[in-house]
């Protein structure tokens, strides 16, 4: 049933929007009644998180497999955030809403997907940089980890800029590149 609740979502919000859908609209498609249906969420938008947030860990891994072999860690990182800024700016309205609502979980439930979203993001590139760190191309007193939050917060600057309408994708795309060329050119040893 969460699949298809899932599934119901999915379609209608990028048919319709997110204003436009109403949770008794996803009821009906995914073929429950609206009491099952908040048998499993609380409020629509922990709807577009589950959705979001499996859609953007399918692109996380189509991103690190498709990463080219022997790419330096700037066009590693950046593969992997220009794939998500791509994701996110097919449909800028739901992006919109998406970002909005990671400020304001309200659940246990989505708190925890959106962990895991962030490990799946953090993690590989922590991974990269503990790499780069072993050939000698990042400096060894670098926490990988922080760095890997480095690089994230500026893609997360990017895309607020992007679904706020203040970037457009490629003005992100290069602003995205160039501070993460500063920082790795600070990571240096």
């Amino acid at each position: 049933k969460l699949r298809r609740i899932t599934e119901a979502a999915r379609r209608l919000f990028y048919e319709r929007g997110f204003e436009a859908t109403t949770t008794q609209a996803i009821a009906d498609v995914a073929d429950i009644g609206t009491g099952t249906l908040f048998s499993y969420v609380r409020v629509k938008e922990d709807l577009l998180l589950m959705v979001f947030i499996d859609d953007l860990l399918a692109v996380i891994g189509r991103a690190l497999r498709s990463t080219r072999t022997g790419a330096t860690l700037v066009d590693r990182v950046f593969h992997l955030f220009d794939s998500l800024l791509r994701f996110h700016s097919r449909d800028v309205e739901l992006s919109r809403h998406f970002t909005r609502e990671i400020y304001a979980v309200r659940s246990p439930e989505r708190r925890a997907d959106l962990n895991r979203l962030l490990a799946a993001i953090l993690e590989p590139i922590a991974q990269m940089v503990v790499h780069e760190q072993s050939r000698g191309s990042v400096r060894s007193d670098a926490a990988p980890r922080t760095v890997a939050w480095q690089f994230f917060a500026f893609y997360f600057g990017v895309i607020s800029a992007i679904v706020n309408n203040a970037s457009t994708l490629r003005e992100g795309r290069a602003l995205l590149r160039d501070a993460n060329n500063e920082l790795f050119r600070g990571l240096h040893p």
